[in-house]
């Protein structure tokens, strides 16, 4: 048994909160000992609450600076083909499509994104181009059959509207 701190009443050493007052318990190690240590609504409240970033906040803090070739480059979770991912409204979401919509829209409909750079890192708008998907596999095939990486444009690196 052990003793409440504010009520003084006797509760058993298993409960996490007293019967009486209501106060709560956790089982901490503090230094070497392992015991019951009383905490207070408030300072379990505060440890809990944690500061929600916005996402635009979240999604600049995974961006790399432009590399020589203007590729603003994803340095947060990848997929297994090497496209970003973005944890947005309970989902994981594409990066590069995420940036797309916010700056310019949804994609059209029949369309997809191609990368024009080739790099499935790079979330840089002016490297994308809404094609069909035909042209996205056809400009891919030709890419790895060439090996071509970089830009057809070198004025595509430019600086992001936001």
């Amino acid at each position: 048994m052990k003793t409440c701190t504010d009520c003084e009443k006797s509760i058993s050493r298993s409960a996490t909160r007293c019967r009486s007052c209501a106060r709560r318990y956790e089982w901490r190690t503090l230094g070497r000992k392992n015991q019951w240590s009383s905490t207070s609504r408030s300072a379990v409240a505060k440890s809990n609450r944690r500061r929600i970033r916005p996402p635009q906040e979240r999604f600049w803090a995974k961006v790399s600076e432009p590399n020589s070739n203007g590729c603003r480059e994803w340095i947060g979770r990848r997929n297994r083909d090497g496209y970003g991912q973005f944890y947005f409204n309970g989902g994981m979401v594409s990066a590069y499509k995420w940036l797309w919509e916010r700056i310019n829209g949804p994609t059209p409909s029949g369309r997809e994104l191609d990368h024009t750079c080739r790099n499935r890192a790079c979330v840089e708008p002016a490297h994308l181009e809404p094609v069909s998907h035909r042209v996205n596999i056809k400009r891919g095939v030709r890419a790895r059959r060439s090996k071509e990486r970089g830009h057809r444009n070198k004025s595509a690196a430019a600086a992001l509207p936001i």
